[in-house]
């Protein structure tokens, strides 16, 4: 069972059981498809789970359950095109990004992923699509902004991660978290 979920609201499961059928559970769940290289990783929809096998899914209620079929021992967690899944937890390397308020974002060194999740590492991540039946579905990946998005902004503040440090961008000025100009 997941909770503390809404309608909308995306996240990772990696399970070591194989859940055959996904038809009464309030979640869509994905595989990766491909990352664009710039700012969109597309997702392609599956109706069961392998086990083993990390994926994404997009909740339709404040929580959901799978039924999976248990076995003697679980299947080890998988690395899946860029998307790394874990049993126990772990702790992501550099350069990897978590799916974090509906948006992948660059995830510091040193964060931890809780058990039967998992998180990205985009230069995994094939830049062709794999499967091209049917139109996958898009989550943005969030970067910091270049001079030229800086100067196409609007004048108020946005805040953005960048390599995992929190930065505010205002009136084309990067400053850190205490307010510092950087």
């Amino acid at each position: 069972t997941r909770d503390n979920l809404y309608d909308g609201k995306w996240g990772t499961i990696c399970l070591g059981y194989a859940v055959p059928s996904l038809e009464d559970v309030t979640a869509t769940f994905y595989k990766l498809n491909y990352y664009d290289g710039a700012n969109s990783l597309y997702v392609t929809e599956v109706t069961e789970l392998e086990a083993g096998k990390p994926y994404v899914f997009e909740a339709h209620a404040e929580s959901f359950t799978v039924e999976y079929i248990p076995t003697d021992e679980p299947t080890p967690a998988e690395t899946v095109n860029g998307l790394i899944g874990t049993l126990d937890g772990l702790t992501m390397e550099a350069d990897a990004y978590a799916l974090v308020n509906n948006m992948v974002v660059n995830a510091a060194a040193g964060t931890t992923v809780p058990a039967n999740r998992a998180y990205i590492d985009l230069t995994q991540v094939s830049t062709e699509p794999l499967v091209t039946a049917g139109a996958p579905r898009r989550i943005g990946v969030a970067s910091a902004p270049t001079g030229f998005e800086l100067n196409n902004v609007q004048k108020k503040a946005c805040k953005v991660l960048d390599k995992g440090q929190f930065v505010i961008i205002r009136d084309n000025k990067m400053y850190n978290i205490l307010g510092a100009e950087m």
